[in-house]
């Protein structure tokens, strides 16, 4: 298993992905692999402005020009073109939408991007997954989230190198070889500057004995969200915070990460969904409970545990 994390197993519940797929009809599985891919076939209108900008695939209203590099460039090796649109950084994260045309005829299934990523003239290693779509039947876009060790800061130089990617047809892989080299400019100071942090303190314990430590709420023009630290198996578990502010707006936080190593201790970030609602810049506070229910689960969700107050200023 390629970039699994040094403690253990890596478990990856992308319910942001899984809620923001809906919209397209695509059913995804929870996977423990570091390299996920998710995948749709179905063609329909506006996918291509929506995996081509990150501010749309992510639901935010503003177009992030501020923060992202707009790059555009294109490069065709073996009959396979591949060109980054944009990309962002946002702390630890490299999100990378770009786009796969095939000059050799329709691409019949899936294409697992594999580069090497150099920051400021260093290889990191990093996780990822990537959500797919067709724009025709020759041409796939990708939105792709590189998750490296540590936080990236300041200015960057970004290398993106395809040398080669794995394309799965009639349950066989085979490999493409080629060179599609990218280099940018992104600044992640400016996010980084944008965003309010609030330290918390707060442990609550759900009825499954499952412990949530509340660290850190944080949020910017990109996310909102709450970062935690859990012990236990919480991977069993469909949990979200719901709740509202002072002035009576209803808020839901959905797990956008969660990381578990072999004895059930690790981390679980909760995002702000933002499908229906954003948070309203003159609230003063937040109060938000956990619910819960089985993974995969029909049933409705049951509040589990004690209320947690966030105070915005």
């Amino acid at each position: 298993m390629d970039n699994v994390i040094e403690s253990g197993i890596q478990v990856a519940v992308l319910k942001k992905r899984r809620r923001r797929v809906k919209i397209i009809s695509l059913s995804i599985s929870v996977f423990i692999f570091s390299n996920l891919i998710f995948f749709n076939t179905t063609s329909f209108g506006g996918v291509k402005n929506l995996f081509i900008s990150i501010a749309s695939y992510f639901g935010v209203s503003d177009d992030l020009n501020e923060y992202k590099a707009s790059i555009g460039s294109s490069v065709s090796d073996n009959g396979y073109t591949v060109t980054v649109n944009e990309a962002l950084v946002n702390e630890n994260e490299l999100v990378v939408s770009s786009t796969i045309k095939s000059d050799n005829g329709p691409i019949s299934s899936e294409i697992n991007l594999c580069p090497t990523i150099v920051v400021n003239g260093k290889e990191l290693s990093y996780d990822s997954d990537e959500m797919l779509e067709y724009e025709d039947d020759t041409t796939i876009n990708s939105i792709s989230t590189y998750r490296l060790k540590d936080e990236l800061i300041g200015n960057l130089k970004v290398e993106i190198q395809y040398e080669s990617f794995r394309v799965s047809e009639n349950s066989e892989v085979r490999g493409v070889e080629g060179s599609w080299d990218f280099a940018f400019d992104v600044n992640s100071d400016a996010l980084k500057n944008d965003s309010t942090v609030i330290k918390l303190d707060k442990v609550i314990t759900l009825n499954s004995g499952i412990k949530i430590e509340f660290r850190e709420y944080k949020s910017n023009t990109f996310n909102t969200a709450i970062k935690t630290s859990v012990t236990g198996d919480i991977a069993s578990l469909d949990v979200k915070l719901i709740g509202t502010d002072n002035l009576g707006n209803s808020y839901e936080f959905i797990v956008s990460k969660l990381y578990l190593d072999e004895n059930f201790n690790g981390s679980v970030t909760f995002a702000l969904d933002t499908e229906n609602i954003k948070l309203s810049s003159d609230a003063t506070e937040l109060k938000l409970y956990p619910y819960s229910r089985e993974l995969d689960s029909n049933e409705n969700f049951n509040r589990v545990g004690d209320e947690i107050v966030i105070n915005l200023r």
